[in-house]
Parts: C-alpha cells; sequence; structure tokens
C-alpha cells in the first residue's frame, strides 16, 4: 500500500478533450499508460529520492477538422500570456525594490537581524522543497501514432 511505500496504478486512459484546452488541432482517438508506479521511501524521505515509472505511454491522435481557428480565443489566450509575463516582470521588481528596502534596514540597525522573506524557515518547507528537488520520473515506451483519414480520403495516412 501507500503506507508502505509502493504504488501501482495500471491501464489508465487520457481523457479525449486532453488537447482542447491546449487549444491544438489533434483529438485523441485511443490512448493509454500501461502503468504508473511510485516508490516512496517514508524512512528516509529526506535522503533517498522519491522515484516514478510511467510506463506504455500509447496516443493515437488524429487532426480536429472540426475545430475551426476562433481569432477571438487566440486574441484572449496572447493576451493572458502577455499579462503573465508583465506580472512576473512587476513581481521581480518588487521583490528587487523590497530587497533593497530590506538591506538599508538592516544596515541602519546593526545589532539586529532581519529574517529573509525569501528563504524558506520552515520544516515543511525545507521538507518540499528538497522533495520536489529529490523527485525522479522515468518514461519507458512512449508511442505517439498520427492517422489521417480525413484530410485525403482515398488514401490514409498514418505515422509514429
Amino acid at each position: 500500500g501507500i503506507w508502505g511505500g509502493n504504488v501501482s496504478l495500471g491501464k489508465l486512459e487520457l481523457k479525449e478533450d486532453l488537447f482542447d484546452e491546449l487549444d491544438l488541432p489533434l483529438k485523441i482517438k485511443n490512448s493509454y499508460i500501461g502503468g504508473i508506479t511510485m516508490k516512496i521511501p517514508w524512512k528516509k524521505l529526506a535522503k533517498d529520492p522519491i522515484l516514478v515509472t510511467i510506463n506504455e505511454v500509447y496516443i493515437i491522435v488524429s487532426p480536429n477538422i472540426g475545430r475551426k481557428y476562433n481569432e477571438e480565443i487566440d486574441m484572449k489566450r496572447r493576451q493572458k500570456e502577455k499579462e503573465k509575463q508583465i506580472k512576473k516582470i512587476e513581481d521581480a521588481a518588487k521583490k528587487l525594490k523590497d530587497k533593497k528596502k530590506q538591506s538599508l534596514k538592516s544596515k541602519s540597525k546593526k545589532g539586529r537581524k532581519d529574517k529573509d522573506p525569501d528563504k524558506p524557515d520552515t520544516f515543511t518547507e525545507k521538507l518540499a522543497a528538497h522533495l520536489v528537488k529529490n523527485l525522479q520520473v522515468k518514461i519507458q515506451d512512449i508511442h505517439v501514432r498520427y492517422e489521417d483519414a480525413e484530410t485525403n480520403q482515398s488514401s490514409v495516412i498514418a505515422m509514429g
């Protein structure tokens, strides 16, 4: 079981609408993941890595002829991407400004140590950062097949 350190899932299917959110001109005809196994070293969680193995990824995709290009959706997606980039730049500028203020405050108050807001200080934050850093993902046997019987109906195109 999970508390023993081993988790195993088998024969998983991917959602057919997986590419819809990504606005790709593809649709999934058939897909499955043969298995996902996780080895979690509960007793040595702070030292040993968490191992995740994904086996037998099989996906058949075809063109999504019914999906028309929607300029409005594309413009909204681009606008969101630009807003995210602007927010990242603003956040970075704010952090830099805050660090300068902290530096000036610490220089003016020499006897007192100020806490660095960017440094993780709780055990759970340090453990979470360590777990993410030590996560190992191994993917084996990936097969993606593209089938197109709609573009040229006199012959089927298949590759993968």
